[in-house]
Protein backbone atom coordinates (compact mmCIF):
# COMPACT_ATOMS: atom_id res chain seq x y z
CA UNK A 1 0.00 0.00 0.00
CA UNK A 2 2.98 2.28 0.58
CA UNK A 3 4.18 1.79 -2.97
CA UNK A 4 7.51 0.24 -1.97
CA UNK A 5 9.29 -1.26 -4.96
CA UNK A 6 11.14 -3.86 -2.89
CA UNK A 7 9.73 -5.60 0.16
CA UNK A 8 12.43 -7.95 1.38
CA UNK A 9 12.09 -10.31 4.31
CA UNK A 10 12.40 -13.82 5.62
CA UNK A 11 9.46 -15.94 4.54
CA UNK A 12 8.38 -16.81 8.09
CA UNK A 13 5.38 -16.11 10.30
CA UNK A 14 2.90 -16.26 7.42
CA UNK A 15 4.20 -13.04 5.85
CA UNK A 16 5.50 -14.45 2.59
CA UNK A 17 2.58 -13.09 0.58
CA UNK A 18 3.52 -9.54 1.62
CA UNK A 19 7.04 -9.79 0.21
CA UNK A 20 8.30 -9.04 -3.27
CA UNK A 21 11.57 -10.84 -2.43
CA UNK A 22 11.35 -13.84 -0.11
CA UNK A 23 14.45 -15.05 1.75
CA UNK A 24 14.28 -18.59 3.10
CA UNK A 25 15.56 -19.44 6.56
CA UNK A 26 17.46 -22.42 7.93
CA UNK A 27 18.73 -23.50 11.34
CA UNK A 28 22.02 -21.65 10.84
CA UNK A 29 20.49 -18.21 10.20
CA UNK A 30 18.11 -18.63 13.13
CA UNK A 31 21.02 -19.21 15.53
CA UNK A 32 23.23 -16.24 14.61
CA UNK A 33 23.29 -12.79 16.13
CA UNK A 34 20.49 -10.43 15.14
CA UNK A 35 23.00 -8.22 13.33
CA UNK A 36 23.94 -11.10 11.04
CA UNK A 37 20.28 -12.12 10.76
CA UNK A 38 19.24 -8.80 9.29
CA UNK A 39 22.39 -8.31 7.23
CA UNK A 40 21.49 -11.64 5.67
CA UNK A 41 18.55 -9.89 4.01
CA UNK A 42 20.88 -7.37 2.42
CA UNK A 43 23.25 -10.03 1.15
CA UNK A 44 20.38 -12.17 -0.14
CA UNK A 45 19.58 -9.30 -2.52
CA UNK A 46 23.15 -9.32 -3.82
CA UNK A 47 24.02 -6.03 -2.13
CA UNK A 48 27.41 -5.58 -0.47
CA UNK A 49 27.74 -5.03 3.26
CA UNK A 50 30.74 -2.81 4.02
CA UNK A 51 30.44 -2.69 7.83
CA UNK A 52 29.13 -5.54 9.97
CA UNK A 53 29.39 -3.85 13.35
CA UNK A 54 26.90 -1.21 14.56
CA UNK A 55 28.23 2.34 14.34
CA UNK A 56 26.75 5.42 16.02
CA UNK A 57 27.49 9.11 15.61
CA UNK A 58 27.01 11.89 18.16
CA UNK A 59 25.91 15.37 17.14
CA UNK A 60 28.32 18.21 17.86
CA UNK A 61 25.72 20.08 19.90
CA UNK A 62 25.27 17.06 22.18
CA UNK A 63 29.02 16.77 22.69
CA UNK A 64 29.25 20.46 23.59
CA UNK A 65 26.27 20.41 25.96
CA UNK A 66 27.47 17.32 27.80
CA UNK A 67 31.03 18.65 28.04
CA UNK A 68 29.65 21.77 29.69
CA UNK A 69 27.42 19.63 31.92
CA UNK A 70 30.37 17.55 33.14
CA UNK A 71 32.52 20.65 33.66
CA UNK A 72 29.84 22.25 35.83
CA UNK A 73 29.72 19.02 37.83
CA UNK A 74 33.45 19.24 38.45
CA UNK A 75 34.44 16.37 36.13
CA UNK A 76 37.63 17.19 34.26
CA UNK A 77 38.51 15.86 30.81
CA UNK A 78 41.31 13.75 32.29
CA UNK A 79 39.19 12.13 35.02
CA UNK A 80 38.20 8.49 34.69
CA UNK A 81 34.43 8.14 34.33
CA UNK A 82 32.46 4.96 35.08
CA UNK A 83 28.91 4.83 33.74
CA UNK A 84 26.27 2.65 35.40
CA UNK A 85 22.87 1.84 33.92
CA UNK A 86 20.89 -0.08 36.57
CA UNK A 87 17.52 -0.21 34.82
CA UNK A 88 16.20 -2.53 32.13
CA UNK A 89 12.89 -2.98 30.31
CA UNK A 90 10.39 -5.77 30.97
CA UNK A 91 10.67 -5.93 34.75
CA UNK A 92 13.04 -7.20 37.38
CA UNK A 93 14.03 -10.41 35.58
CA UNK A 94 16.57 -8.42 33.55
CA UNK A 95 17.82 -6.23 36.42
CA UNK A 96 20.80 -6.89 38.65
CA UNK A 97 20.04 -5.92 42.28
CA UNK A 98 20.35 -2.21 43.02
CA UNK A 99 22.61 -2.72 46.02
CA UNK A 100 25.18 -4.53 43.88
CA UNK A 101 25.40 -1.67 41.41
CA UNK A 102 25.92 0.65 44.38
CA UNK A 103 28.76 -1.51 45.71
CA UNK A 104 30.46 -1.60 42.31
CA UNK A 105 30.09 2.18 42.05
CA UNK A 106 31.71 2.75 45.45
CA UNK A 107 34.45 0.25 44.64
CA UNK A 108 35.28 1.98 41.34
CA UNK A 109 35.29 5.40 43.01
CA UNK A 110 37.62 4.31 45.80
CA UNK A 111 39.96 2.06 43.79
CA UNK A 112 40.37 4.24 40.70
CA UNK A 113 39.39 7.69 42.00
CA UNK A 114 36.80 7.67 39.24
CA UNK A 115 33.54 9.58 38.98
CA UNK A 116 30.44 7.42 38.68
CA UNK A 117 27.65 8.64 36.42
CA UNK A 118 24.23 6.99 36.64
CA UNK A 119 22.13 6.58 33.49
CA UNK A 120 18.49 5.62 33.08
CA UNK A 121 15.25 6.71 31.49
CA UNK A 122 12.71 8.96 33.16
CA UNK A 123 10.37 5.99 33.65
CA UNK A 124 13.06 4.14 35.61
CA UNK A 125 14.50 7.12 37.43
CA UNK A 126 13.51 5.61 40.77
CA UNK A 127 15.98 2.76 40.22
CA UNK A 128 18.82 5.22 39.63
CA UNK A 129 17.78 7.18 42.71
CA UNK A 130 18.00 4.03 44.80
CA UNK A 131 21.51 3.28 43.54
CA UNK A 132 22.53 6.87 44.28
CA UNK A 133 21.09 6.68 47.81
CA UNK A 134 22.85 3.37 48.49
CA UNK A 135 26.26 4.69 47.42
CA UNK A 136 28.66 6.42 49.78
CA UNK A 137 30.83 8.12 47.16
CA UNK A 138 28.35 10.69 45.77
CA UNK A 139 27.72 9.70 42.14
CA UNK A 140 26.37 11.99 39.44
CA UNK A 141 22.77 10.94 38.98
CA UNK A 142 21.59 11.88 35.48
CA UNK A 143 18.70 9.39 35.30
CA UNK A 144 15.88 10.96 33.33
CA UNK A 145 17.76 14.25 33.01
CA UNK A 146 19.22 13.98 29.51
CA UNK A 147 18.03 13.59 25.97
CA UNK A 148 18.96 10.41 24.13
CA UNK A 149 21.58 12.34 22.17
CA UNK A 150 23.13 13.67 25.38
CA UNK A 151 23.09 10.21 26.93
CA UNK A 152 24.95 8.88 23.89
CA UNK A 153 27.57 11.63 24.17
CA UNK A 154 28.00 10.93 27.88
CA UNK A 155 28.35 7.19 27.32
CA UNK A 156 31.01 7.84 24.67
CA UNK A 157 32.90 9.87 27.30
CA UNK A 158 32.89 6.95 29.78
CA UNK A 159 36.00 4.86 30.29
CA UNK A 160 33.93 1.92 31.53
CA UNK A 161 30.21 1.19 31.29
CA UNK A 162 28.34 -1.29 33.50
CA UNK A 163 24.80 -2.11 32.46
CA UNK A 164 21.94 -4.56 32.45
CA UNK A 165 20.59 -5.92 29.18
CA UNK A 166 19.03 -2.74 27.82
CA UNK A 167 19.19 -0.40 24.84
CA UNK A 168 22.16 1.49 26.26
CA UNK A 169 24.30 -1.66 26.24
CA UNK A 170 24.26 -1.47 22.44
CA UNK A 171 25.09 2.24 22.47
CA UNK A 172 28.19 1.55 24.57
CA UNK A 173 29.15 -1.36 22.32
CA UNK A 174 28.87 0.80 19.20
CA UNK A 175 31.34 3.26 20.73
CA UNK A 176 33.68 0.35 21.56
CA UNK A 177 34.30 1.48 25.13
CA UNK A 178 35.12 -1.00 27.90
CA UNK A 179 31.79 -2.64 28.70
CA UNK A 180 30.41 -5.10 31.26
CA UNK A 181 26.93 -6.35 30.35
CA UNK A 182 24.79 -8.35 32.76
CA UNK A 183 22.37 -10.75 31.10
CA UNK A 184 19.52 -12.65 32.72
CA UNK A 185 16.96 -14.67 30.74
CA UNK A 186 17.70 -13.12 27.32
CA UNK A 187 19.82 -15.02 24.80
CA UNK A 188 23.12 -13.13 24.77
CA UNK A 189 24.34 -15.10 21.76
CA UNK A 190 21.71 -13.63 19.42
CA UNK A 191 21.02 -10.26 21.07
CA UNK A 192 24.17 -9.37 23.03
CA UNK A 193 26.32 -6.29 22.39
CA UNK A 194 28.65 -6.48 19.39
CA UNK A 195 32.04 -5.24 20.55
CA UNK A 196 35.64 -6.35 21.05
CA UNK A 197 35.67 -4.71 24.49
CA UNK A 198 32.68 -6.39 26.13
CA UNK A 199 32.58 -8.89 28.97
CA UNK A 200 29.21 -10.55 29.53
CA UNK A 201 28.08 -11.79 32.94
CA UNK A 202 25.60 -14.62 32.42
CA UNK A 203 22.38 -14.80 34.38
CA UNK A 204 22.74 -17.53 37.00
CA UNK A 205 23.63 -15.04 39.71
CA UNK A 206 20.97 -12.64 38.46
CA UNK A 207 18.28 -15.31 38.38
CA UNK A 208 19.27 -16.59 41.83
CA UNK A 209 19.05 -13.08 43.23
CA UNK A 210 15.49 -12.81 41.95
CA UNK A 211 14.33 -16.31 42.94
Amino acid sequence: MGGARYIVGYATDERGFLLTHKVMTDDDILSVHQVEYFLGLIEAMGWRVEERKPVLYVRDEDVKSTSLMLSLLGIEDSQLVVGINPGAPYGSAKRWPVERFAKIGDWASQRWNSKVVLFDSLSEREIGDRVSNDMHMNPVNLCGKTTLGQAMALIKRCNLFLTNDSGLVHVAAAFNIALVAIFGPTNHITTGPVSRNVRIVIGTALIAARA
